[in-house]
C-alpha cells in the first residue's frame, strides 16, 4: 500500500473541500460562532486576549468580530471595574439564541449527511474520524513538546 499516495490523495480532497462546505466550517469557526460558542460554555466574561488565543486569530480579527457581534446585539463589552485597563467581553440573550439556533441548524446538516452514508459506513466514518484526530492529536502533542529529541537526539 502507498500511503504517500493516499496521503497525497488526501490533501486534494481536503484542498477541494476547503473551497467548498468545509471552507464556510473553517471560517465559522474562526470567527462569530467560535466567539459566541466559547462564551456560551463560560459562566464568566473573557477578555478579548483570551477569545484571540483560543480562536488562533490576531488581535485586529478580534476586534473585527466583537464590533460585528455587538452590532447584533450578540455580545456586550464592558471595562473591568477591578481593572479599567481591561475589557469584559459577555454573550447576550440573543447571543445565546443564536448559537442555540447554529448549533441545530448544523446538527441538522450533519444528521442528512449521515443518514445518506448508511447506518454502516455512518459508524465506520465516525469510528474513523476519532481514531485520525486521536493519531492527529498525539502527532501534533509530538511535534510540539518532542522535537528537541530528534534535533538533538536526547
Amino acid at each position: 500500500m502507498d500511503f504517500q499516495e493516499q496521503a497525497r490523495q488526501l490533501m486534494q480532497m481536503l484542498a477541494t473541500a476547503h473551497n467548498g462546505p468545509t471552507d464556510q466550517l473553517h471560517r465559522l469557526i474562526k470567527g462569530e460562532a467560535f466567539v459566541l460558542h466559547y462564551l456560551a460554555q463560560r459562566e464568566k466574561a473573557a477578555l478579548p486576549g483570551e477569545l484571540r488565543d483560543a480562536s488562533e486569530t490576531s488581535s485586529a480579527r478580534i476586534a473585527a468580530t466583537l464590533h460585528s457581534l455587538e452590532q447584533k446585539g450578540f455580545v456586550t463589552r464592558e471595562t473591568d471595574p477591578g481593572d479599567r485597563r481591561r475589557v469584559l467581553v459577555h454573550i447576550t440573550e440573543a447571543g445565546r439564541s443564536a448559537i442555540r439556533r447554529r448549533r441545530a441548524k448544523t446538527e441538522d446538516s450533519l444528521t442528512e449527511v449521515l443518514r445518506a452514508l448508511g447506518e454502516e459506513d455512518a459508524q465506520t466514518f465516525l469510528r474513523l474520524l476519532e481514531r485520525v484526530l486521536a493519531l492527529a492529536a498525539e502527532q501534533t502533542l509530538c511535534k510540539n513538546f518532542c522535537w528537541d529529541k530528534e534535533i538533538t537526539g536526547i
